[in-house]
C-alpha cells in the first residue's frame, strides 16, 4: 500500500477505532508485568490503559462510580435556570440561578461548602431587586453551605431575609438536626449506611422578569437512614418568598438547637468565594450534566425504598458482569459497558426503570460490536488490498465503497452478508482490471 491511500485510511481507521486503542499513556513496566501473567486478552489491555489514566489524573477525576445511590458518596447534583430582571433603561436582563439541589450527603465522607461572594455575583441583578422593590434580596444557598453547599450562582437563588429565615429555621434545621443522628449513629457504632437524602427545587412565578414578580416557591424534601419518623418516611416543605409580605412555610419547624451550625462533625463552611479546601465539594458537584429530570421520582416510601433500590442496582450490576465475561462479542467493551450501566442505573429512580435501563444497555453494546466489526472488517480490506498491483485511487475507491455498503446496515447477520457481497464485487473488480495471470502447474 502506498502512502496516499494508508494515510487517508488511517484517518478514517481512526474514528472508528476502540477506545483502547486512542489511549496514548503508556503503562507502567508493573502493569506490563501484570499484563503477561494475566494474558493478552483484549479485556486486560483496556484494564491496563484503564488504570494507567486513573493513575495520572484521579486527584482531579470523579470516580466513574460516584453516583449517590451506587457507592454512597456525598455528592450533590445541580440544576439551573435563566431568571430575567430589567436594568435600569428598561431592558431586559437574564442571568443564571440554581433551579435543583439533589444532595446525597454521606457523614462518613464530609464535604466543606461556601459562601457566596456578593462582591462579584450578579451585583447588576441584586441591585435592582432592591431599588424596585425597596429591600434587600439574599444570594440563599439551596444546599446550605454548612452542609457542603457551595457558594456558585447554581447553587444560589434570589430570596428575601425573611424568607431565607424561614427556610433556616424548617427544612435547613431539620436537615442539620439529622446531619447530627446520624453522626451519633456512627460514632455509637449504629448500622449504616448513616446518610441523609435532600433535595430542594426554587420555581419562581415569574422567571422571566423578577422585577415585574419576584415571587418563589422552595419545595424541599428529605429522607435520613436513622429518622425517627415512622417508617422513615420523608419530610417536606414549602418555603414562599414574597417580597413585601410576611414570609411563610408549610412543613414541621426546628428548634435552635437544630438550625445551630455546632456539632456538624467536619461539615462547616469555608469563608467567602471557591477555596482549596473546597476542591472535593466542587468535584463532587454535577451541574446540567444529569438527564431525565422530568421524571424524577423521590422515594415515596421513605428510606427502606432507597435502600432496597441501591441493593437492586448492585445485584443489576454483578449479573451484568457475569453476563460480559461469558459473552465473547462483548468481552472487549468490559469496563466501557460496566461504566455506561452505572451511568444509566444513576438516572433510575424506581425499580422499574432498572430493566428498562439494562434494555438500554444491550442495545449500546449492539451497536458497539456492530461498529467494531465493521471497523476490523475494513481494517482486512485495507490489508488484501496492499499487495494488489493498482493505482492508489483505485485501491481508495474500492475502500469507499465497502464503507459505504457498511453504513446502512444494522445488526450482524446483515454485515456479514454484506461483507461477502462486498468482496466478491471488488474480486471482480480487480480480475477485470489487472492482467490475467499465466496458468501454472504445482506438482501434487
Amino acid at each position: 500500500m502506498t502512502q496516499q491511500f494508508a494515510a487517508r485510511d488511517g484517518r478514517r481507521s481512526a474514528s472508528t477505532a476502540p477506545t483502547a486503542q486512542r489511549v496514548s499513556a503508556p503503562p507502567s513496566a508493573h502493569l506490563m508485568q501484570l499484563a503477561a501473567v494475566l494474558g493478552k486478552s483484549p479485556r486486560t489491555h483496556m484494564l491496563i490503559q484503564r488504570k494507567t489514566g486513573l493513575q495520572k489524573s484521579a486527584p482531579l477525576q470523579l470516580s466513574g462510580r460516584g453516583q449517590p445511590v451506587i457507592q454512597r458518596k456525598s455528592e450533590v447534583k445541580y440544576k439551573t435556570q435563566s431568571v430575567g430582571y430589567e436594568d435600569a433603561k428598561g431592558n431586559i436582563q437574564t442571568e443564571t440561578v440554581g433551579r435543583v439541589a439533589d444532595a446525597w450527603i454521606d457523614v462518613t465522607d464530609p464535604i466543606t461548602g461556601t459562601a457566596p461572594d456578593s462582591a462579584k455575583q450578579q451585583k447588576a441583578m441584586y441591585t435592582r431587586l432592591k431599588s424596585t422593590y425597596g429591600q434587600g434580596f439574599i444570594r440563599g444557598h439551596l444546599l446550605n453551605d454548612n452542609l457542603g453547599g457551595v457558594g456558585e450562582v447554581y447553587n444560589l437563588f434570589p430570596i428575601t431575609s425573611s424568607a431565607n429565615g424561614e427556610h433556616k429555621i424548617t427544612a435547613e434545621g431539620k436537615l442539620k438536626a439529622n446531619t447530627r443522628r446520624e453522626l451519633r449513629a456512627k460514632k455509637k457504632g449504629e448500622k449504616g449506611p448513616f446518610f441523609v437524602h435532600y433535595r430542594v427545587t426554587a420555581i419562581p412565578t415569574n422567571g422571566g422578569n423578577l422585577t415585574d414578580n419576584a415571587n418563589a416557591t422552595f419545595l424541599c424534601e428529605m429522607v435520613a437512614a436513622h429518622s425517627v419518623l415512622e417508617g422513615g418516611k420523608n419530610e417536606v416543605w414549602t418555603v414562599f418568598s414574597q417580597p413585601k409580605k410576611k414570609p411563610k412555610a408549610d412543613g414541621p419547624r426546628s428548634t435552635k438547637t437544630d438550625y445551630s451550625n455546632q456539632d456538624l462533625g467536619p461539615f462547616k463552611s469555608s469563608g467567602t468565594g471557591e477555596h482549596a479546601s473546597t476542591l472535593v465539594s466542587r468535584m463532587r458537584s454535577t451541574v446540567d450534566g444529569w438527564r431525565g429530570d422530568k421524571n424524577f421520582k423521590f422515594a415515596s416510601k421513605g428510606i427502606g425504598s432507597h435502600l432496597s433500590l441501591v441493593e437492586q442496582k448492585q445485584q443489576a450490576l454483578k449479573q451484568l458482569e457475569t453476563q460480559l465475561e461469558d459473552h465473547p462479542l462483548y468481552d472487549e467493551f468490559y469496563f466501557d459497558a460496566l461504566e455506561r450501566a452505572e451511568t444509566l442505573l444513576a438516572e433510575v429512580h424506581d425499580p422499574s426503570g432498572i430493566p428498562l435501563a439494562m434494555q438500554q444497555l444491550d442495545r449500546i453494546l449492539q451497536r458497539w460490536a456492530l461498529q467494531r466489526r465493521k471497523w476490523r472488517l475494513l481494517q482486512t480490506l485495507r490489508q488484501e488490498l496492499t499487495p494488489v498491483m493498482l493505482s492508489d485511487t483505485i485501491k481508495t475507491d474500492f475502500y469507499n465503497f465497502a464503507v459505504t455498503e457498511f453504513k446502512p446496515v444494522m445488526d450482524l447477520t446483515t454485515l456479514e452478508q454484506t461483507w461477502l457481497r462486498v468482496v466478491g464485487a471488488i474480486g471482480n473488480q480487480i480480475k477485470l482490471l489487472l492482467p490475467q495471470p499465466q496458468l501454472q502447474t504445482h506438482p501434487n
